[in-house]
């Protein structure tokens, strides 16, 4: 099955799921974002788990931001091993989306990530409500609370 239509796009981001879809959706849908090229379309859920379990762990190393990855990886791992997939490549000028798909076209997830150092899309429009600005705050103040223990962590040694 061969992705051509922006209709492929629209049906594609009414599948996604997990805590980044709105992000994953409006980025599907967004008329920057092409379909890439894609020498190797044809993978296995154990390949694909063992791809993005390195690139989970690479990314933030990296200095790559990204979003679906963990849903991906629990996706994945509820499928057996040797379940085809199809990879489909979408593509923006410094983002890009990989959906991986069963056989019968449904999607199993998906994952964005960007350049190097370059921050994720924010969409103004949200597609089930919610806004990525409302969850980066909410992550935003919990990160804050980590770093100030991290730093309490030092206060006592002196």
């Amino acid at each position: 099955m061969r992705m051509t239509a922006s209709s492929d796009r629209h049906r594609l981001a009414t599948q996604m799921q997990g805590k980044d879809r709105d992000l994953l959706a409006a980025f599907l849908l967004d008329s920057g974002t092409g379909i890439g090229l894609n020498p190797f379309p044809s993978t296995t859920a154990g390949a694909a788990r063992q791809n993005c379990a390195g690139l989970a762990f690479e990314y933030p190393i990296l200095g790559v931001q990204s979003a679906g990855l963990t849903c991906l990886l629990k996706a994945l791992a509820a499928l057996p091993p040797a379940t085809r997939l199809t990879r489909r490549i979408l593509r923006s000028a410094s983002h890009t989306c990989i959906v991986l798909m069963r056989e019968d076209g449904a999607c199993v997830g998906a994952y964005l990530y960007a350049k190097a150092g370059v921050p994720l899309p924010v969409f103004t429009g949200s597609t089930t409500g919610s806004t990525p600005r409302k969850s980066r705050g909410r992550q935003s103040a919990v990160q804050r609370q980590l770093r100030a223990q991290q730093l309490d962590l030092f206060v006592d040694v002196a």
